[in-house]
């Protein structure tokens, strides 16, 4: 990771902090897992990688639930609309 990030690798940086995040998880290290995926999704937003960007967001909620945060911690892409109450069918 820092090889990496002493050439200038970004994308490889990115690769190498979300494989940690994922190992950090694993290992129950929250902390740890957020600041890595955090740092790995800063690039993956910024450059429009989509997978990837998920897998980190994924990785970061799960870790803020380890430490006793239940709500998703990003703003969701889309509103969820209550169906009606009694819906009514013609006939």
């Amino acid at each position: 990771m820092e090889l990496a990030h002493e050439n200038g690798q970004r994308r490889l940086e990115a690769l190498a902090q979300l494989s940690l995040a994922s190992i950090r998880d694993q290992q129950g290290k929250p902390d740890e897992t957020i600041s890595l995926a955090q740092g790995a999704l800063d690039y993956y937003m910024q450059t429009r990688f989509f997978e990837p960007s998920i897998h980190a967001k994924t990785l970061i909620a799960a870790a803020a639930g380890t430490r006793g945060n239940s709500e998703w911690p990003f703003p969701l892409p889309w509103k969820c609309s209550k169906p009606p109450e009694n819906p009514t069918t013609s006939g």
